[in-house]
């Protein structure tokens, strides 16, 4: 039997590319939408969160996903905005903390806060009446954990996904997603505290040593927690992590500490205001400590994606 040789491949002419013309404006080449260009300062670059594609908003879809407006890639993922790492590292920090309080008054976010807060609220008017003794205690130690693994979700999930940043958080496994997550932020709490307690304990409260140790808790507790939603792990609490976080976001750091720390005197001053309020007032100071939490968790999570993750 004879082989006959495979006959040669056709070769079909190739179209020759349109010449260049005036006005032509070149786009970037790591973009394959073809639809931003540097002339287009309103479109935004976009990164899809699934296949990793850039992308503007006109080749997105828009669709409204549990009341929050998302983008959405051909292949289904979320397009978000790319993260600019800082030229220093306090660019944008006060724009950031801004937009921060903007995203939380969003439908979505002001919901999921008002709810939070009316669980936060309804257990301390039980506690107050007495109502359900240690059951009434063990409820209100599971609604304040759920909330403070929420508001670590909003730190972890921002950078990547700002659209669904403030979902609740999936208690698949309550062990795994909900007390571990809250035991290691209680220990993120009393790493920086710790030795405040500790000084008010042994030389008193007004001691200029726990004045001072204080302050040091508000300077460490921002980056402790921006370490904890890189890493879901005591290896969190690392002080080579937590000093690396200083050093790249010191500026941003210190916005955050001082954010804190006048929340915190804030809400000493709405306890005493709303105290005089019997019922409401504990929805309306649950509320307020609540809407300044949201907007610590956005800013920290801002942070997160400008320092662009980890190192």
């Amino acid at each position: 039997m004879t082989l006959l040789p495979p006959p040669p491949a056709q070769k079909f002419p190739q179209p020759a590319p349109r010449p260049a013309r005036a006005g032509d404006v070149p786009r970037p080449a790591a973009l394959p939408c073809g639809h931003f260009s540097s002339a287009s300062s309103d479109l935004a670059p976009l990164r899809c969160t699934r296949c990793g594609s850039l992308r503007c908003e006109k080749c997105c879809e828009r669709k409204t996903i549990r009341l929050e407006p998302t983008l959405l890639c051909p292949c289904g993922g979320n397009c978000v905005a790319t993260p600019k790492r800082a030229t220093s590292t306090g660019d944008g920090a006060v724009e950031d903390l801004l937009a921060s309080f903007a995203d939380a008054v969003k439908p979505g976010t002001r919901a999921r806060v008002a709810l939070a807060a009316g669980l936060l609220g309804g257990v301390a008017i039980l506690a107050g009446l007495g109502l359900f003794g240690i059951v009434g205690l063990v409820g209100s130690v599971i609604a304040h954990s759920y909330v403070v693994v929420w508001l670590l979700r909003v730190v972890r999930v921002s950078p990547e996904s700002p659209g669904r940043a403030t979902d609740w958080p999936d208690l698949v496994d309550p062990v795994t997603d909900l007390v571990w997550p809250f035991a290691r932020a209680i220990l993120a709490g009393t790493t920086a505290f710790g030795p405040a307690i500790a000084s008010a304990a042994l030389f008193g409260p007004q001691a200029l040593l726990t004045r001072i140790l204080v302050a040091f808790g508000f300077g460490v507790l921002p980056p402790v927690l921006l370490a904890l939603g890189v890493r879901e792990s005591l290896t969190a609490l690392s002080p080579l992590l937590v000093a690396r976080i200083l050093r790249r976001g010191g500026a941003r750091c210190a916005i955050a500490s001082a954010f804190l720390a006048a929340g915190f005197v804030f809400c000493i001053a709405d306890d005493a205001l709303f105290g005089l309020i019997p019922f409401a007032g504990a929805l309306l100071d649950a509320l307020v400590e609540v809407g300044l939490a949201m907007v610590f968790a956005l800013f920290l999570g801002r942070t997160a994606a400008s320092l662009g993750g980890e190192e």
